[in-house]
Parts: C-alpha cells; sequence; structure tokens
C-alpha cells in the first residue's frame, strides 16, 4: 500500500498510522506510540508493564503493556491519506503491518520490523500492546514529562 499515512478504522473513529525517518508513528484522541529501533515511547495513560518468558528455555520474551484507558480513535476533520475499512496486511516505510477486526470483539494491529531491530513484533489492540523480544533482552522503563519510553538493551 502506497502513502505515507494510513487511517484504519478504530473504536468509533480512525487509529493514525504513519512513518517518519524510521519510527512508526500511531495516533489515537488519548494515546500516542512511537516505535523506534530500541524502544517504545507512549504518550497516554497506563497502568503497567510485564514481562513474562515465553518458552522453556528462556528463549523468547513478552512484555505486556496493560493501558489505563482503551485507546481511542480520533475523528479528523480531514483526512489525507489512505483509510482502511477491513482486514488487510501492507506496508508502510520498511515496517510490515497485519489489520485484523474482529466482529464484536475490537481491532488490532501486528508490527514487522524491519531488519536490526530489537523486537520480532509488536501487537497493539485497544487495551494492550504485547512487546515480543529474546528473552536476554533486558527492559527499562523511563518517564519523563507525562511520556514513557519502554527501551530494549
Amino acid at each position: 500500500m502506497d502513502g505515507r499515512v494510513v487511517y484504519l478504522e478504530w473504536l468509533s473513529g480512525y487509529l493514525e498510522v504513519r512513518e517518519r525517518s524510521g519510527t512508526l508513528l500511531f495516533r489515537g484522541s488519548n494515546t500516542e506510540l512511537g516505535i523506534e529501533q530500541r524502544e517504545l515511547t507512549i504518550k497516554g495513560p497506563y497502568e503497567d508493564v510485564r514481562e513474562y518468558i515465553a518458552d522453556r528455555r528462556g528463549e523468547r520474551k513478552i512484555v505486556y503493556v496493560d493501558l489505563a484507558f482503551p485507546i481511542k480513535g480520533i475523528k479528523p476533520k480531514t483526512m489525507y491519506g489512505v483509510i482502511v475499512r477491513a482486514s488487510k496486511d501492507f506496508n508502510i516505510g520498511p515496517f510490515g503491518i497485519g489489520y485484523t477486526k474482529l466482529e464484536n470483539i475490537g481491532s488490532y494491529i501486528t508490527v514487522y520490523p524491519p531488519p536490526g531491530f530489537l523486537f520480532e513484533q509488536i501487537i497493539v489492540s485497544q487495551h494492550k500492546i504485547a512487546i515480543f523480544t529474546l528473552g536476554r533482552r533486558r527492559i527499562y522503563v523511563m518517564e519523563e514529562g507525562g511520556v514513557r519510553r519502554i527501551m530494549l538493551v
């Protein structure tokens, strides 16, 4: 899919997705999320960050970010970009995006990063963000002026 801005149907509105200088940006009315090579930046309220080892050998880790409130869609006055209303896979810049709508349940987005990123995939749902990475990665959370940075090392 061509275009640098995509709007996905999301909770009675749209979630804006754009790529800028190697960073994937999501914007809803109450939350903004930035995905970079080594970190995620979250602007908006969240409750907790939890880590789980996903296999017996400790090779895979899942980091959950529990959001305080569901990510709400925006209602832009003018939209310049592609509007996606059904489940679809597409690319924005070097990122692969899987957009899935489940009737009566909601929507979620799977982000596949380009080579060199420190995570394998990220799933963004209305209530939670899941980061899949290697088990040896260390996770640090920093807060600066209402913006939380989740860094992978």
